[in-house]
């Protein structure tokens, strides 16, 4: 059989494979099951970017204060351990 041959009859069998098989097209939109899953899985994902920006905003609130409170007994604590300036020596 020469390749001549064999390309016409290859040609033959997928023009008839054209004409038999049917070609599905992709739908314009999204089926609802998928939008659905879609939005849902959008609720989810903002609901815990939320959560963790309130977490955020709590921890930097607990650091400040904690912050706060050491600058605090720093402040005591050189009140208390102030020690009057003794005489320069002549």
């Amino acid at each position: 059989m020469s390749v001549t041959k064999l390309l016409k009859e290859s040609d033959k069998w997928l023009k008839q494979a054209e004409k038999t098989i049917p070609i599905r097209k992709a739908p314009k939109q999204p089926e609802a099951p998928f939008r659905e899953f879609v939005e849902r899985r959008e609720g989810e994902i903002k609901a815990r970017i939320s959560a963790l920006e309130a977490q955020r905003t709590a921890t930097v609130k607990r650091y400040d204060q904690a912050i706060a409170e050491q600058e605090e007994e720093l402040k005591r604590l050189r009140e208390e351990v102030r020690v009057p300036d003794r005489p320069k020596p002549d």
